[in-house]
Parts: C-alpha cells; structure tokens; sequence
C-alpha cells in the first residue's frame, strides 16, 4: 500500500481552510439579517391575481408600494411586486391551469429575493401554492380565500385576512335572524367555493332553526339558472311570499349582475344576501343603473367606517387616484401592508421568525388597517376583528350590521377536518 506524503505544512494549510471554512458558515447564520442580503439590491413579495378582476388590485398595489418604501422599504431595502394572473376558466382545464399555478409558485419559492407571496386569488390557487411556498419557508397571505381548508391546512407560514367560509355563513344567518329572516332560497353554481359555503351555510342556517325552502346548487350555466328562477314563481311547495331572503354564490361578479338583475327583473324583490366577491366595479355600475336595492354583502371592509386609519386610507387614496378606493384595493393594500409590517417588527426574513411575530402581534403590537385592527390566531387565522353587512342603498353599499370575531354568539360546530385531502409528498 502506497501511504501519502503530506508535508506538515500541507496540513496545516487544509486545516486552517477547513476552520475557516466553518468560522465563515458561522458568521453568515449568526450575522444581522440584512447582512445577508448585501448582493440583493430589492426585495420583492409575489402577488397572485384572479384572472377576471385582476385590474383592479393595481391602485391598491401601487399605493402600499408607495408608503413601505417611503418609509424606509423593508429592513432598509426599496420593495417590489412580481405579478402573476391565474388563468383563465380554471373550472374548464382544470389540470393545466393548476400547474400554471404551481409553476409560478414554484419559481416565486425559489427566488430568494423573494421574501413573501400575497394571493387575492381562488382559494383554489392558494391551497395549490401554499405547500410549495411552505417547504420553501416562504411567507404566504391570501387575502381573499375563503376556504376553511385554508385555515386547516396547518402551515406555519400561512396566514389569512379574510373571514372564511364559516364566518361568512355565521354572519349572514345571525343578520338574517336578527331582521326575522329564517325561510330562505339557495341558488349557487358549480363553483367549490359556492359549494364550500352553501355547505357551512346550510349548517348555520338549521341551528339557528331556519330554514331553505328551495336550493339549487351546481347549476353551471344561464339556462339552468332561469328555470331555478322561474320554479320559485311557479310551483307547488311554497308562495314567492313564503320567501324571506336569497341566498346567492358565484364564481364571478359577473353571474352576480345577471342573476340579481334578472331576479329583479321577474319583480322578485325579496332582499338577496351573497359574499363579498360580489363587489366589483362593473357589478356597482349595473346596480345603480337598474336601481337595484336590498342586497347585503358580508366583508370585512367598510370604506365609510369612522376610524382614523380607515379615513385616512379613503382620503389619501381618493387623492392620488380620484376615485375611492374599492373592497379589492383595499384587499391588496392590506395584504403588502401586513406582510412588510411582519418582516420589519421581526427584524428578520426568516420565516419562521416573522410567522412568531405575527401569530402573537395581538399581544404584543397593534396592526391598523383600513378594516381595522388586524391580527391572527395561533392557526394563522385573522380574529379580533370586525366583520360588517353591507346594504346597497341604490347608488352605493353602506354599513347595517358590524360584529367582531370571534362572534359574541354560538355558531354550528360544522367539522371540516374531513374535507382537507392534502398530500405534501
């Protein structure tokens, strides 16, 4: 056996680079957090968009840039925003759409300049992303999706600033019982989320000792819905006057407008209750052309709430953009706000470290958005928060009901342990 000849001095060499080499991992993971980034010039935070309305996130967008990096940006660093629009027709490709979806979370997870992901998409699109932005220890906030799912997911970067389905559902049925509302009619399309919701809504509504006359769920074209509508003119169940309220859920404010205008349009007047992603700008339009009333929506913005962060939030807004700012504007303003607030009180991008913070900010640092106080449960959910009803008048949607969560009251123990189908493999 050939033995090597190594000088002394070779080995002194390779154990001082080996030293070194360990001396220098040390101090990278041991320096200050923005020590680590001296070769990034700018952060950037993902911002996922639902394909029919994504124009109108940008004046939210645009505006929440504006004030972090006035501000001093985050840990010192100028901010971006890298868009991504989730397809169109998800429901119709399925497969290729999601992988659209995956795809871009894949490379927003592996961006390292990337220091979070903000998604005002489907709760379709965030539960696709969520894994992947999971096991890259990203931070991800879904400021409009609604699924439970979402919420059970159990991630520990996940955090959500919307009401979820439940909520949603608790909210409308107590509303409704408090204005002597208990007989209702169901009409949703095919959509998951109309069916998450109809499903937490039907659970609230029979605790509450109300009940749904008629449903039609899964209806996923115009023609089904017109016979829905003209069977509750006509049939042998029950008279249009044994109908308190309307309950309707779709994917889009677009199958919002028609079905509200073509029930009013058939002299079907009682009020109509939906969720917040009725609210669009061209759904306004269509309802102040119509003079179209009694519709009540559950969101968890009221641009006209008296609040010092709320008014300012509308007059800086309609300063800069001559319009007031819309629910999705705020969605968007919010979703960067809460996201660069995490980061900087954490003094860190770690993910881990920043998801700490913001699961115990309620204790420790109040975060004021144009909704009010914003802060999350150890799940990652939003609470102490207000959650509001609001009545369209004619020309513009106001304030008629306003509760915080957690609810004052009991709401229906609805188990939806068995509809997460999640495999992380």
């Amino acid at each position: 056996m050939k033995l090597l000849n190594i000088s002394k001095n070779k080995l002194l060499f390779f154990s001082a680079v080996t030293v070194g080499s360990f001396i220098a991992i040390f101090l990278y993971y041991t320096q200050p957090e923005t020590a680590r980034f001296t070769d990034i010039n700018e952060f950037k935070i993902g911002f996922i968009l639902p394909y029919d309305t994504r124009d109108e996130y940008s004046n939210g967008i645009e505006l929440a840039l504006d004030e972090i990096n006035k501000s001093g940006g985050i840990l010192g660093k100028t901010v971006t925003v890298i868009k991504y629009t989730e397809p169109p027709n998800l429901k119709e490709s399925l497969r290729e759409n999601l992988n659209s979806v995956l795809q871009a979370s894949h490379k927003l997870a592996y961006d390292k300049s990337v220091i979070g992901v903000v998604s005002v998409a489907r709760s379709m699109s965030a539960v696709a992303a969520a894994p992947i932005l999971e096991q890259k220890a990203k931070i991800l906030i879904t400021a409009s999706a609604t699924d439970p799912v979402i919420n059970k997911m159990q991630f520990d970067n996940l955090f959500s600033t919307q009401f979820s389905d439940e909520d949603t559902a608790a909210a409308i049925v107590h509303h409704a019982a408090e204005n002597k509302r208990h007989k209702f009619v169901v009409i949703a399309d095919d959509s998951l989320s109309a069916a998450n919701l109809i499903s937490r809504f039907s659970s609230e509504l029979a605790y509450a000792g109300g009940e749904i006359l008629f449903k039609e769920s899964g209806h996923h074209n115009r023609e089904r819905f017109e016979k829905s509508v003209l069977f509750l003119l006509d049939n042998p169940m029950f008279n249009l006057e044994d109908i308190d309220a309307i309950l309707i859920v779709a994917r889009s404010p677009i199958e919002y407008m028609y079905a509200v205008s073509r029930l009013r349009e058939l002299n079907i007047y009682q009020p109509i209750y939906a969720p917040r992603n009725i609210i669009s700008a061209a759904s306004l339009d269509e309802f102040r052309e119509n003079n179209i009333d009694e519709i009540y929506v559950v969101t968890p913005y009221d641009r006209y709430f008296k609040a010092p962060e709320t008014e300012r939030f509308l007059s800086v807004f309609t300063q800069k953009f001559s319009k007031p700012p819309s629910l999705a504007d705020e969605e968007a303003y919010t979703g960067l706000k809460i996201l660069a607030f995490g980061v900087n009180n954490a003094k860190s991008t770690n993910s881990s470290v920043v998801a700490n913070f913001l699961k115990s900010m309620r204790y420790i640092k109040t975060f004021t958005s144009p909704s009010g106080n914003l802060a999350f449960d150890p799940t990652g959910r939003i609470t102490d928060s207000d959650i509001f009803i609001l009545k369209f008048t004619g020309d513009k949607f106001v304030s008629v009901a306003r509760y915080m969560k957690p609810f004052s009251w009991k709401t229906s123990k609805y188990d939806t342990s068995a509809d997460i189908h999640i495999n992380l493999q």
